[in-house]
């Protein structure tokens, strides 16, 4: 027989969040029911069912309320919101060790923070603004049922089964419900329970819209291809801490991580963050509730600890534990980083916790939630189970008075509301888990909603349509609701709405809602009450370096002069020092090493030393670089002036020696020993003494080509005139016998080829040197005084030079050595051996110390160098026949210089 439309849907629908068969006050009161049918993809066919109608809003799995300490009592509970979205609520609430006794009742309860309780009304606050909207779902009524997982993945995993089913007990890969095929997840809290409750949908392309689950593993499309969440991921908080550690300056840290999968992978990620950024971590430490040794391991490390700042990367539910470990056995000040939100524990009014630094998702305006939080009542869910044991936790009553276990418990009252605590134990206006929770329905309903009509506030005669085809075929109704489910997965991703308090809700690529991170300052005040203050932001969609926004003066420390606290391995390393690594301890472990000459460490904690420019130096502090004083060899300072007094005074000693000779010229020693040469090797040793004179003051670029080329061209006619009068002294005694052509090589014009030939390479020497690279003018920034001096040009060309002078000396050294025992009493040859022999050893000596001197002492040795020279050739040779020519005039006769010797 043919079915009409509603009879024809009712066979269909299975509704876990299930459409109701209450219409909306906006419907006409003639609009049939209708029920929705969505069918999954299974992979066998799932028996007919008929479908039994309910007029229950609300059914619930089994809760449990049971203490898991002699103060704390743990209850949790799981929504499923079938076409909105089945989830997974989370519900761990820890209760306050606070007791309040309730005027009149004979009982006294324990004040919790109802966190968990907020996320469990916003769905079902969205829902029923949801069924209110005529602009969402027309003419739908969405219901819910709420299944309990305990925190238990293995619960977790049974329930989903019996979800999937439809039974309690679970049947894989059949659906035996009858009130409606399933068409997604909301939840879990957690992401242990999120992985689990994945791993199961995704088989079957449920989507899944997660409220907590920040775990960057479910980041995975190819794993997680059905996965949503309205929370920010995890993996923002990683570059958050990280940035605050590096503002605040913080290197040494601990880290403390809860007994679960996803925030032992957080924690690790977080070190590694913390590592690869220059920080270091001084202990990470696992904290569980069922291991007493792990416990214990974990408050010594705290108790040792020198970290002033920890890291708590855990569950909500473990929270109060780790922070009421850290209140019980630490003496000194720990400044506590969270890096998630803690709105469940706003009643705590703990000292550890003042001054935390909390990382927070997105939090989001409610409107109206306040009110529908603080009039809920046992009386307003009659069906509810959560609501009625929760109402005899924290009020000791129950929805009809009860005598039947021999203690009375009252009936609930009309005052008996969430508003009896006060707002210091929940979060109503700041929400951010709540908020995410909201959010979650909502998209699955607009999903659906796109599914079914299109987008929101488009008219479109779907009614008529459908009716017309269910008319036609009905297996094409059966084709149709087993593409349901692949289409609110496509239509999910796209999805784009407005909440009424106007933010824009979005899914990404990665199926996750953007959103900004908060940071918020923890403040305990001295009358026992909280406040959570946002100080900060953390922009992820910003470029690197402007991500991080806080207002540090904004931040309530806990400190005594309210300073930023230090947590630093050792202490700051002030300007002047760098951080030097100590073997075998983290890198942050250092030593304060003071700059070398030449680098400065202006700021604080540097590593490496900076070093300054060329014409600058490090001051004594090395925190400051200072301009260099610029010296040179100048007559102001003694070193100068001395040289330039003894070169003067040798010079004038080689003049009047030059004019003693002149005086006495037709004196037998004078005629001796060729009077020409000697007249030029005078002149030329008066020249070297005052050519160092070049060498003193500001070098210039005319003075620096001057003073080589001088010295070089003088010192090489000098050598060049005492190997001539060798060679004539020795040719003299060998040309003795008549007719003998060497007669020649002792004639005047001949000594003055030589010295002219002898000469000559030195100048081509010099030529080719300035020709290629002269010396210049330049500064040697080696040191922390800038000398001036005259810069080579080329070392090799200098040395080439020099040596071409030592190899005409060692020539006159060995012909005037072969030359001394000839007969004649003015053969002046062995006073020239040694005159040469202290040249050779001057210039020997030079080389090394000119090599190993700097700045102007450089110049000092090449003056001292050129003096001690010139001298030896002056006092050995001239200053002996001076004593003839002055004091024995007697052996300045001819004949007297003739040697007895035949």
């Amino acid at each position: 027989m043919a079915k009409d439309l509603p009879s024809l849907l009712e066979e269909f629908v299975s509704l876990v969040i299930y459409i109701d068969t209450r219409l909306k006050k906006s419907q006409s009161q003639n609009s049939c029911t209708r029920k929705v049918v969505v069918s999954s993809a299974v992979v066998s066919e799932p028996p007919s069912i008929p479908y039994t109608q309910t007029d229950e809003p609300m059914q619930l799995g089994a809760t449990c309320l049971s203490p898991e300490e002699s103060r704390i009592v743990s209850l949790e509970l799981a929504s499923e919101d079938d076409v909105a979205g089945r989830g997974t609520l989370g519900y761990k609430e820890a209760l306050a060790p606070v007791t309040r006794y309730m005027p009149g009742r004979n009982c006294a309860v324990i004040c919790p923070s109802i966190s968990y309780y907020q996320h469990y009304l916003a769905a079902i606050f969205a829902i029923e603004e949801i069924n209110q909207n005529a602009n969402i779902l027309p003419n739908l009524t969405l219901g819910y049922r709420i299944y309990d997982a305990c925190t238990s993945e293995s619960r977790a995993a049974a329930n989903t089964l019996s979800i999937l089913t439809g039974r309690a007990a679970s049947v894989p890969n059949y659906s035996c419900n009858d009130k409606g095929t399933l068409a997604a997840f909301v939840g879990h809290l957690l992401p242990t329970l999120t992985h689990v409750v994945s791993d199961m949908t995704t088989i079957y392309r449920f989507p899944q819209v997660s409220y907590g689950a920040q775990d960057p593993a479910l980041d995975d499309r190819q794993q997680y291809p059905t996965f949503y969440r309205t929370i920010i991921n995890e993996k923002y908080h990683f570059v958050t801490i990280n940035q605050i550690l590096k503002l605040f300056g913080w290197t040494w840290v601990g880290i403390i991580y809860s007994d679960d999968e996803s925030h032992q992978r957080a924690a690790n990620k977080i070190s590694s963050e913390i590592t690869t950024s220059g920080g270091c971590v001084e202990f990470m430490a696992l904290y569980t509730t069922e291991n007493l040794l792990t416990i214990s391991i974990t408050i010594d490390k705290i108790r040792r600890s020198s970290a002033n700042v920890i890291i708590i990367s855990s569950n909500s539910h473990m929270l109060l534990h780790i922070v009421l470990t850290i209140e019980m056995t630490t003496t000194l000040k720990k400044h506590l980083l969270f890096s998630s939100s803690l709105e469940n524990m706003i009643s705590f009014a703990y000292s550890s916790l003042n001054g935390s630094l909390i990382i927070s998702g997105n939090q989001g305006a409610i409107p109206g939630f306040k009110e529908f939080f603080y009039t809920a009542h046992p009386t307003k869910f009659p069906n509810d189970e959560i609501t009625a044991l929760l109402w005899l936790a924290l009020f000791c009553c129950l929805k009809y008075g009860d005598n039947s276990s021999g203690i009375y418990i009252p009936a609930c009252t009309m005052n008996d509301t969430l508003s009896f605590f006060g707002m210091s134990f929940y979060a109503v206006i700041n929400l951010h888990i709540t908020y995410n929770m909201y959010i979650a329905v909502y998209a699955l309903a607009h999903a659906l909603h796109k599914v079914l009509y299109g987008e929101p506030h488009e008219k479109q005669p779907l009614e008529s349509e459908l009716q017309l085809n269910l008319c036609k075929i009905q297996m094409c109704i059966e084709t149709w609701l087993s593409a349901m489910v692949e289409q609110l997965n496509n239509h999910l991703k796209s999805i784009h709405f407005q909440t009424s308090s106007g933010d824009e809700i979005f899914f990404n690529e990665h199926g996750e809602v953007q959103g900004n991170l908060e940071i918020e300052n923890w403040i305990s005040y001295p009358n026992e009450t909280t406040a959570i203050r946002k100080v900060g932001t953390f922009n992820s969609s910003a470029p690197p370096g402007e991500q991080l926004l806080i207002n540090k003066p904004d931040i309530i420390w806990g400190t005594p002069l309210n300073d930023i606290p230090q947590s630093v391995c050792i202490g700051t390393c002030q300007p002047g020092y760098r951080k030097a690594g100590i073997k075998g301890l983290p890198a942050c472990c250092y030593e304060c090493v003071q700059c070398s000459d030449g680098e400065i460490a202006n700021v604080s904690d540097m590593e490496n030393c900076i070093r300054c420019q060329e014409d600058e130096w490090s001051n004594e502090k090395k925190n400051k670089c200072i301009k260099k004083t610029i010296d040179f060899l100048s007559y102001a300072e003694p070193l100068g002036l001395s040289l330039a007094m003894l070169a003067i005074l040798l010079s004038i000693t080689a003049s009047i020696v030059l004019g003693i000779f002149i005086r006495n010229r037709q004196s037998q020693i004078v005629k001796a020993n060729n009077q020409e040469l000697s007249y030029s090797l005078l002149l030329t040793i008066i020249l070297s003494f005052l050519c160092t004179l070049l060498f003193i003051g500001k070098p210039k670029k005319v003075t620096c080509l001057l003073r080589q080329i001088t010295f070089a061209v003088i010192f090489t006619i000098s050598i060049s005139s005492v190997l001539v009068k060798t060679m004539t002294v020795l040719i003299a005694f060998h040309a003795i016998t008549p007719g003998s052509m060497l007669k020649i090589l002792v004639r005047k014009s001949v000594s003055r080829c030589f010295i002219l030939v002898f000469s000559l390479g030195e100048v081509i020497i010099c030529i080719m040197w300035f020709l290629h690279c002269p010396p210049f003018p330049d500064y040697d920034t080696r040191s922390s005084v800038m000398t001036l001096q005259c810069n080579e040009g080329s070392a090799v060309a200098f040395y080439i030079a020099v040596g071409y002078i030592g190899m005409l000396a060692s020539v006159s050294f060995i012909t005037a050595y072969l030359a001394r025992g000839l007969p004649d009493i003015f053969n002046e040859a062995s006073h020239i051996t040694f005159s040469m022999l202290v040249f050779c050893c001057v210039w020997i000596t030079f080389i090394p110390a000119y090599i190993s001197s700097k700045g102007k002492y450089m110049v000092a040795v090449e003056i001292f160098a050129i003096l001690s020279s010139s001298s030896g050739l002056l006092g050995f040779i001239f200053l002996p026949k001076c004593y003839i020519i002055l004091l024995k005039p007697e052996m300045n006769v001819k004949g007297k210089g003739t040697s007895k010797k035949k």
